[in-house]
């Protein structure tokens, strides 16, 4: 888990802000796709409060090879996960 600079999320009828994210690779085929599952929460990385959003994002080719080839693909992941999600990793 990672802090994120605070977004505002639509929650089950109320809006909170969500300051963590949790995100890792749950599939790559080692070809041309992985997938990444991703959750945004409130709280604190020690203490989170409420799970807010869930999903998956899939990276196709041309970011698979970008990704792939990178001198660092954790950074490259991190990267490309914001970009997605619009949210800032701190």
């Amino acid at each position: 888990m990672k802090e994120i600079q605070p977004k505002q999320i639509w929650f089950n009828g109320t809006e909170y802000t969500a300051s963590v994210i949790l995100y890792y690779g749950t599939y790559d085929n080692n070809i041309n796709q992985c997938i990444y599952y991703y959750a945004l929460f409130t709280g604190t990385i020690e203490q989170t409060e409420i799970k807010l959003v869930t999903g998956n994002l899939t990276m196709d080719n041309p970011e698979y090879t970008a990704y792939n080839t990178s001198a660092d693909s954790n950074e490259y992941a991190k990267n490309w996960v914001e970009s997605k999600l619009g949210v800032t990793i701190i």
